[in-house]
């Protein structure tokens, strides 16, 4: 695996709808700087997209990779923003690869996998970042990986 690029992709609810009233100032800047990430890294036509997030099925103390082959979702916060989907197919085969090298490396981390290979269920913090990216045509494969719980604890 070659890194292409790193990007910081905002996750939270408040900037899928710009129009939306209520909303923080910034909410609409931060939508239009997300969706223009969202084109650049389509635009690098990579094959593999890595998400970390700080907000899905975490682990107490190790990085959670997500193994599942299907992910789906909605961006679903305080009743709102349901109608910001994902369903996106997941690589299996690229996350056991990095789960293995990771342990070999000797980093805490874990595979998780909800329901026996069903469908992975995700939140708004998996969901935004990841409708971002599908609007802005990526189209290649998504390991998703979570922090784990112990990054509050040790904040404190």
């Amino acid at each position: 695996m070659v890194l292409t690029g790193a990007a910081l992709i905002p996750h939270g609810t408040m900037i899928l709808d710009p129009a939306m009233e209520g909303l923080p100032d910034g909410a609409a800047y931060l939508h239009e700087r997300t969706m223009e990430m969202a084109k650049e890294i389509s635009a690098l036509n990579v094959s593999l997209l890595i998400l970390v997030t700080p907000h899905g099925f975490s682990l107490e103390e190790d990085i959670g990779v997500y193994l599942n082959e299907q992910a789906k979702g909605t961006a679903e916060w305080k009743g709102t923003w349901k109608e910001f989907e994902v369903d996106t197919k997941m690589s299996h085969k690229d996350a056991r690869q990095l789960l293995d090298a990771w342990k070999a490396a000797g980093i805490k981390s874990q595979g998780m996998n909800a329901f026996t290979g069903e469908t992975f269920p995700l939140a708004w913090g998996e969901v935004v970042p990841l409708w971002f990216l599908q609007q802005g045509g990526f189209k290649g494969k998504i390991i998703v990986t979570s922090v784990p719980m112990t990054r509050m604890r040790d904040l404190s």
